[in-house]
């Protein structure tokens, strides 16, 4: 990378041959726990306000078991979520999604669906949102979020610099 100096001091030059290599370790990115236990808290918050307001428990028992009924819905779809893989294919950036089932022959059953990255929505110190579209389908374009804790520091730091370097357009 070639940088106008300026100011005649001496510069290192920016490796960035390192960004463009394929590692053998893929990335694995996991559902983020921190939105799980966000969402919980929050749906215990509303609980407890039901509770401590002036209705009567017996009126406070229907919307108090709507929302334990959607917390358990939302638990059961968060565990749902497919794990992803970042790998880099063909000059491109992917998502490979694993679907992980506890039946084994479900998950032999189903293969790998590869997302190709097409750009980065958003980006800021605990979040990227990557805008993916699904090859085999050629459908529309689905936003991706990854929180900071769906995998270790590293590779989240090297998901921002790609999501800022490589994608930018």
């Amino acid at each position: 990378m070639f940088v106008k100096n300026l100011t005649n001091t001496q510069q290192n030059k920016v490796n960035v041959q390192a960004l463009t290599k394929s590692s053998p370790q893929l990335i694995r990115i996991k559902p983020s726990k921190l939105l799980l236990t966000i969402v919980t808290m929050l749906h215990m918050l509303i609980v407890v306000s039901f509770l401590s307001s002036g209705l009567s428990f017996k009126w406070a028992q229907l919307p108090i078991v709507l929302v334990c009924i959607h917390l358990g819905f939302y638990c059961y779809q968060w565990r749902l979520l497919p794990n992803y893989r970042l790998q880099f294919l063909a000059d491109r950036w992917h998502l490979l999604t694993k679907q992980e089932s506890p039946d084994i022959e479900t998950l032999k059953a189903k293969e790998q669906i590869r997302l190709s990255i097409k750009a980065c929505y958003y980006w800021s110190r605990f979040l990227v949102v990557l805008i993916v579209e699904d090859e085999a389908l050629k459908s529309r374009i689905q936003y991706i979020p990854i929180v900071f804790d769906c995998c270790n520091e590293d590779d989240f730091r090297f998901i921002k610099v790609m999501s800022k370097s490589m994608l930018a357009s």
